[in-house]
């Protein structure tokens, strides 16, 4: 039966209530349509495989009587389906479990129609059909098409809608889960995501479970206890632990947020109390969630991070419901209170809590610096298909924002120095320095170039003060030393109102120092450094061994942050390959391009060229040969080693040292071995070449040829020209593509002289020319030598074409 997607609602209708007419609801049949039905309506891509629906088909075969034999015959029970039946289903082949067929409706609005009629015949619910489905023989064997089955039931059960995976909306649970939620029937989801729980014994079932009795039902009880059993199942998960917090966080808001967060209400010493105790145990489930993430294998979860800066900022906003926080005096006790050693002698009832309120300025600047990190590496999500906007570092990014506002609210300082400042101590006024660049907006490598997007002096005026507070703070923190190296960077479109500068060399220091912190594992060390000290002629600080050891210390660290095992789990291996989306790994993002500048203005932020980290890759010739580009980068020369890798030749103290650069983009038409020149970019994995483009391209575009050594024009000679110079390779220069075209004429000549030969010394006559042709033999085989040495002088001797 040929099904279109405009076909009459009435039709379908009919068609199917004369089928079912025909098929008796008590036998295999009325539950093959009924199951396939339930998941083809929620799972449009899904069957179940022949072999699960042996046992409810009454076995793999079926005796049947033979016209020839007198013995019954055995056949396969899906090539004798009736008729009736037949029009309903569909005999596919379910690719991702090898060759194994599976069963499935026609067409999801057939399903629709088959499972809406099914439940009138049965007089039952689709939370009904469900549970029978899940407490089917269908999950009962043992077949290895099973897992397929499990995997799409999975699915079916817990797949949310999210715009990142190509749906129009995101939605809270599965479409079948939002389904039995409507008309206030939250109570047959929960008993069929619970029997399915018990039955498949699957740990994110659980999860959906425990979120859907504390988002719904508001029953936290029920929900801690689903979570902790699914914990239980995947002990180390992130996503689990995450929803273990995610109970208290809403536990917290459902019954003192509305209450106490409108400045009416005083909390109470008791109910303060047991905020408290709600918060702490939700903000140790995250940090056990950021702790599992940084172990798990092919993940990338923040929400453990996000959710302990959530859950922390909710407790603050309502212990401003205290007495003793209350009004503007009360904020500014509670800001002290958090970031100094004030005991107020009211809290005595909290004293067990004091060293933990102490330790969560520091806990929730490390989260977001983690979550701010991940930004300004990232370059996606997950997912090939990510709308503008809908991303998850989209979303993240704007989370970020309203972080760091409530973060200034709470922990930041907005008042001018004291008179008194010289007496604190030392420590005390760095950590005021610090908070003093938070409310300035500046405690991070993002936010610093945020500020450099516009140049103007106003904003200059905000990058130099961020840069004095922090240059007065000794001893210098990690974080000190990676927003002073950021401020100085950003400062240098600033030029032209003659900001102050330090020398490159001076940096370079600051970078290295930063880079010796202990326990400092960050990339932004050993990312300035393998940038400052890229070998450059006009540079007085070319340290090529350092660069080579900051290099691969950068590489090393962003290949650990990557986290891709491919030792997957066999259990999960059809799954992986049925996503609708094909997961890819981060891409590292470039923020500077090496530019024609001296000190830090050699180093160019994509601000300058008007562009951004996550587009740059993606820009078209029209960007890269616009002028902005050609006057502010220079081009380096190097060789294409491979589609994905070029090579760039520099001399250490006379050793030649060549330096591989990752292509931003594979050059698939482009010849290895071929002379390239290129922008250099340095992203969070090394240095990267844009724009790639081998000698041939650029001299097309610059309208000649330059001839190395030379400042001159000067006219390219066709194949032809080079070929009627036998012999003369010695003062020529011509690129790849026409020397392997002589080279492949020099060969089809000596494999003719080769035929010949052979058919001399078969007895077979010749003609005059072709004897002529033998004696040839010397010549052209001289002159292949000749234009082979000729060009590997040209590509090996020739410093200029790796600088």
């Amino acid at each position: 039966m040929v099904m279109k997607d405009n076909f009459k609602r009435d039709y379908v209708e009919n068609l199917v209530s004369r089928i079912l007419q025909d098929i008796p609801s008590d036998k295999g049949e009325s539950h093959l349509l009924k199951f396939c039905a339930l998941l083809n309506k929620y799972e449009p891509d899904a069957s179940i495989p022949v072999s699960c629906l042996d046992a409810i088909m009454g076995g793999t075969y079926l005796k049947r009587k033979s016209k020839t034999h007198k013995q019954d015959t055995q056949e396969l029970w899906e090539n004798h389906v009736s008729d009736s039946a037949q029009m309903l289903l569909l005999k596919v082949h379910i690719i991702h479990v090898g060759g194994v067929f599976g069963m499935k409706i026609v067409h999801p609005i057939v399903a629709d129609e088959v499972l809406k009629q099914t439940k009138e015949i049965h007089n039952k619910t689709t939370a009904d059909i469900a549970v029978e489905y899940i407490q089917s023989e269908l999950f009962k064997g043992s077949q290895h098409s099973k897992e397929y089955l499990v995997h799409k039931t999975h699915d079916m059960l817990i797949r949310r809608k999210k715009v990142e995976f190509g749906d129009e909306q995101d939605s809270e649970f599965s479409e079948l889960i939002e389904s039995l939620c409507e008309d206030a029937r939250t109570e047959e989801a929960c008993r069929v995501l619970e029997c399915s729980f018990n039955v498949l014994k699957e740990a994110m079932i659980g999860q959906q479970l425990a979120r859907l009795y504390y988002i719904r039902m508001k029953t936290f009880d029920k929900a801690h206890k689903y979570a902790d059993e699914a914990i239980n199942l995947l002990p180390t998960n992130s996503y689990l632990l995450d929803t273990k917090g995610q109970i208290y966080k809403h536990e917290i808001k459902y019954k003192y947020e509305e209450k106490y967060c409108g400045g009416l209400n005083v909390l109470g010493m008791e109910e303060t109390h047991a905020v408290i105790q709600l918060a702490f145990q939700g903000i140790s489930y995250f940090r056990k969630a950021q702790e599992a993430n940084l172990t798990e294998k092919n993940s990338e979860n923040i929400a453990g991070f996000v959710g302990e800066a959530d859950i922390t900022f909710l407790l603050l906003r309502i212990l401003q419901s205290v007495e003793l926080f209350r009004g503007l005096g009360g904020s500014e006790l509670l800001r002290s209170y958090l970031a100094t050693d004030i005991e107020p002698e009211q809290l005595g009832q909290w004293a067990q809590y004091h060293r933990q309120f102490k330790e969560l300025q520091g806990r929730i600047e490390r989260a977001i610096d983690w979550i701010s990190d991940y930004v300004t590496y990232c370059k996606v999500g997950l997912y090939e298909y990510v709308p503008q906007g809908f991303s998850k570092v989209d979303r993240v990014k704007s989370r970020l924002e309203h972080l760091d506002k409530q973060f200034a609210r709470y922990f930041g300082e907005p008042k001018e120095l004291p008179c008194d400042e010289k007496d604190r101590v030392v420590e005390n006024a760095n950590d005021w320095r610090r908070r003093q660049v938070l409310h300035l907006g500046g405690n991070t490598f993002h936010k610093v170039f945020d500020i450099a997007k516009v140049v103007s002096q106003t904003n200059m005026q905000q990058l130099l003060k961020i840069r004095r507070l922090l240059s007065l703070n000794y001893p210098q923190s990690a974080s000190d030393l990676q927003t002073l190296i950021c401020v100085n960077l950003a400062l240098s479109p600033f030029r032209k109102w003659a900001v102050q500068l330090p020398s490159l060399k001076d940096v370079i220091d600051m970078a290295k120092t930063l880079h010796n912190f202990r326990e400092y594992d960050k990339l932004y060390a050993p990312y300035f450094l393998s940038m400052f000290l890229w070998p450059r002629e006009s540079s007085q600080e070319n340290d090529i061994k350092g660069f080579l050891e900051y290099a691969d210390a950068l590489r090393t660290r962003w290949d650990a942050m990557q986290k891709q095992n491919d030792d997957y789990p066999l259990q999960s291996y059809s799954y992986r390959r049925a996503l609708r989306m094909k997961p890819r790994k981060r891409k590292p993002l470039t923020y500077f391009f090496l530019g024609n500048g001296k000190g830090l203005a050699a180093f160019v932020h994509n601000n300058e060229l008007h562009t951004s980290a996550g587009k740059v890759e993606n820009e078209r010739q029209q960007f890269w040969e616009s002028d902005i580009v050609t006057k502010r980068l220079v081009r380096i020369e190097g060789m294409l080693k491979n589609s994905v890798t070029a090579i760039v030749k520099v001399s250490d103290a006379g050793k030649p040292v060549m330096i591989s650069v990752r292509l931003a983009v594979p050059q698939l038409h482009i010849v290895s071995q071929e002379p390239v020149s290129f922008y250099l970019g340095f992203s969070w994995s090394g240095p990267t070449a844009f724009y790639v483009m081998s000698r041939d391209q650029q001299s097309m575009a610059m309208g000649g040829y330059t001839v190395q050594g030379e400042s001159v024009m000067q006219k390219r000679l066709s194949p032809r020209e080079i070929g009627d110079r036998h012999g003369d390779y010695s003062t020529m220069q011509f690129d790849y593509e026409s020397y392997r075209k002589n080279h492949l004429k020099l060969e089809r000549k000596l494999r003719e002289i080769e035929e010949l030969e052979n058919r001399q010394r078969q007895g077979k006559p010749l003609e005059s020319q072709q004897v002529a042709k033998l004696k040839k033999k010397d010549d052209i085989t001289k002159e292949l030598m000749e234009l082979e040495d000729s060009y590997k002088r040209q590509m090996y001797a020739d410093d200029d074409i790796y600088h």
